[in-house]
C-alpha cells in the first residue's frame, strides 16, 4: 500500500521530472494494485493518469482513464471519491468545450453531495459549475452559483479552495458582476483582490487581466481594455494550454475594436478566435464567432453574440450554506471549550 502511495503522489507532485516518466510510475502502481486487488488504490491510480493525460492533452485517454476510476469506485462505494472523480470528468468536458456534458457530470456529482460536509468538495464543484456557466456566457447562472461559493468560503473562512486562490476567485466574481450589470460589486472585487496579491497562477492572471479589461470599458477606456485583452493573449502564447480562453476573449476583444472604429481590425481577431476554436474543437464557439463575423461583413453593425444555453442544475444550495454557518459555530464553541479547559486545568497545576 506504501509503495502504491508512493507512485501516485510521484506521478501527481513531482513537477520537474517528465509527464510520460509520471504515467509510467502509475503504471507501476497500478500493477501492485491489481496484484493486492486494493480497488481504493486502483481507483486513484486511474484518476491520477486522466489528470495527466489532460495535461499532455490527450482527450482520448483522459475520460478512458477517467471512466474506468469510476467504475471502480462506483463498486467502492465512497462517495467523496465518486464526487470527485465525476467533477473531474466534467471539468475535463468543460475544457473540452463540451459544456453540455460538463454540466450533466457536474449534476451527478451534487447529487452524491446532498448530505455530505466536505467542504472542499463542496467548493471545488460549485467553481466547476460556476465557471462552466460563464463560458457558455450564462451569466446569471454562473453568478448563482459563484454566490453561493463565495459566501460558503466567507463563511468558513477559507483563504483557498485546491487550484484557486482568493485572488483568482475574486478575479472571477469581478467579472461576473460586470458581466451581470452589477459594476459596483465588481468594484468592490478589485478592492478585495489587491488584499490577496503574491504568487499568482496563470489562469487567475488571465482572469485579473480580463477583469481590469472590463473595468476600463465601463470607465469608456477602450483602448485600455483591449490591451490588457492583448496582454492575455501575449501570456497564452507562452503556455498553449490556456487557448480556451481565445475563443471567449475573442468576442470581447472584437466588440472593442469595433466601438473604436477599427473594423477591419475587429474582422481579423473574429477570424483568429475562429481559427482557434476549430484547432482545439470548440464548435459551438466557432459557429459563435462566424455568425458574428458574417452579420459584420454583412451589415457592418455590431451584434450581440449568442448564449450558449445549458440546462439548470436545480440543486438545493441554501442547506450547503446553513451547514456551513452551523459547523462554524459548532467549531468556534469547541474551540473555546477547549480553551476554558486548558485554563482550568493550568489553574488547577498551579493550585497543586
Amino acid at each position: 500500500s506504501i509503495l502504491m502511495n508512493f507512485y501516485g503522489n510521484i506521478a501527481l507532485v513531482l513537477s520537474h521530472v517528465s509527464l510520460e516518466f509520471r504515467l509510467e510510475c502509475c503504471d507501476k502502481g497500478i500493477k501492485l494494485a491489481k496484484k493486492y486487488k486494493n480497488l481504493t488504490r486502483l481507483s486513484a491510480l486511474y484518476h491520477t493518469k486522466a489528470i495527466i493525460c489532460s495535461w499532455m492533452q490527450d482527450k482520448k485517454r483522459e475520460f478512458m482513464y477517467y471512466k474506468k476510476s469510476e467504475r471502480i469506485k462506483m463498486i467502492v462505494g465512497n462517495e467523496i471519491e465518486i464526487v470527485r472523480v465525476l467533477n473531474g470528468t466534467g471539468y475535463g468536458y468543460f475544457y473540452s468545450g463540451n459544456y453540455k456534458k460538463s454540466i450533466r457530470y457536474f449534476s451527478r456529482a451534487f447529487k452524491y453531495l446532498k448530505e455530505t460536509k466536505d467542504y472542499t468538495e463542496i467548493g471545488a464543484l460549485l467553481y466547476n459549475v460556476s465557471i462552466t456557466y460563464f463560458f457558455a456566457r450564462e451569466y446569471e447562472k454562473s453568478l448563482k452559483y459563484f454566490d453561493f461559493f463565495v459566501e460558503m468560503v466567507r463563511i468558513l473562512e477559507l483563504k483557498s479552495i485546491p487550484f484557486h486562490s482568493l485572488f483568482g476567485i475574486y478575479s472571477l466574481l469581478g467579472i461576473l458582476c460586470f458581466k451581470s450589470g452589477r459594476p459596483s460589486k465588481a468594484v468592490f472585487c478589485l478592492f478585495e483582490i489587491e488584499k490577496h496579491r503574491g504568487n499568482e497562477k496563470t489562469e487567475e492572471m488571465i482572469l485579473y487581466n480580463y477583469l481590469r479589461s472590463l473595468e476600463y470599458k465601463a470607465k469608456g477606456k477602450n483602448e485600455k481594455a483591449a490591451e490588457a485583452i492583448e496582454q492575455i493573449f501575449d501570456i497564452i502564447k507562452n503556455e498553449a494550454y490556456f487557448s480556451f480562453f481565445i475563443p471567449m476573449l475573442s468576442l470581447d476583444y472584437s466588440e472593442l475594436l469595433f466601438e473604436e472604429g477599427r473594423i477591419d481590425d475587429a474582422k481579423a481577431a473574429l477570424t483568429s478566435g475562429i481559427e482557434t476554436a476549430q484547432k482545439i474543437n470548440y464548435t459551438e464557439y466557432a459557429e459563435i464567432l462566424a455568425k458574428k463575423l458574417l452579420k459584420l461583413e454583412e451589415t457592418g453593425e455590431k451584434v450581440s453574440a449568442e448564449k450558449i444555453k445549458l440546462q439548470d442544475i436545480n440543486i438545493e444550495l441554501n442547506h450547503i450554506i446553513d451547514f456551513a454557518k452551523l459547523d462554524t459555530t459548532l467549531n468556534k464553541l469547541h474551540k473555546k471549550m477547549t480553551e476554558t479547559n486548558f485554563l482550568n486545568n493550568f489553574q488547577q497545576v498551579l493550585l497543586y
